[in-house]
């Protein structure tokens, strides 16, 4: 106990006060490792004792073992998932992530559960295995964003001008700060217009740029549309006169 208290105080020196996140997994680390220790000791104990048979008591409590085992199967597989948290670190205090439904930034990574605060404000306690169960994003480590998007274009426009188009929405685009343009090409036809696509990559991670530059991106190839006289394509809808009336 004495070793792992040394190894822990000296590691916890080497981190900064601010690094919470790896603060708390050396702390995690300690615990599971004293829990192994002292499970070791009591067994050496018992099995120390004279005319005490402990694989004679084992088999006899073996089906209260399996019933306590099945009880603490969550509480065991969270605790087991909060180590691989604390390990591999999928993610940090103040990480914005998603996984399966649920989106926010992480508050606190405990022992079973992790608290993240929702976009809409409220804070979500989740178990440690069930937020690893589902594929888990991580937003905060991104370092770009590749947006693509399609516009309907009508089906007489002019075919010298959709070649040209591409040069122009890439110069357009380059001009906005944060914005690499990407591709732009005629996607493909539909019965009523023509489907042009353009990506386009926001050199920042933060949902703030994200939002501010596909503003101006949007603005930019809708003022080009409109020098080159480009008009939007028809959506159609199809009426039946089998409809039934409500």
């Amino acid at each position: 106990n004495h070793a792992i208290t040394f190894v822990s105080d000296r590691e916890l020196k080497n981190v900064p006060a601010e690094d919470l996140s790896r603060r708390s997994s050396i702390r995690g680390i300690a615990i599971v490792a004293r829990a192994a220790v002292w499970i070791i000791v009591v067994l050496i104990i018992l099995e120390s004792i004279p005319n005490l048979n402990i694989a004679g008591i084992f088999t006899s409590l073996g089906l209260g073992g399996i019933a306590i085992g099945l009880a603490t199967q969550t509480f065991v597989s969270d605790l087991l998932s909060s180590l691989t948290i604390r390990l591999d670190k999928p993610f940090d205090i103040g990480d914005l992530i998603k996984s399966g439904e649920f989106t926010g930034t992480v508050e606190k990574i405990g022992l079973k559960s992790t608290t993240i605060r929702s976009l809409t404000g409220e804070a979500l306690t989740i178990g440690n295995s069930a937020l690893l169960a589902n594929p888990l994003q991580n937003f905060s480590r991104m370092e770009e964003r590749l947006q693509v998007f399609s516009i309907l274009l009508s089906t007489d426009s002019d075919p010298s001008l959709l070649e040209d188009l591409p040069g122009q929405i890439a110069q357009a685009l380059n001009a906005i700060e944060k914005v690499r343009f990407e591709r732009a090409r005629l996607q493909g036809f539909n019965p009523t217009a023509l489907d042009f696509e353009i990506a386009y990559t926001i050199t920042s991670p933060a949902y703030a740029d994200l939002v501010k530059t596909s503003h101006q991106v949007n603005l930019a190839v809708l003022e080009l549309l409109q020098e080159l006289g480009l008009r939007p394509g028809a959506v159609s809808l199809t009426i039946s006169n089998d409809v039934k009336p409500f």
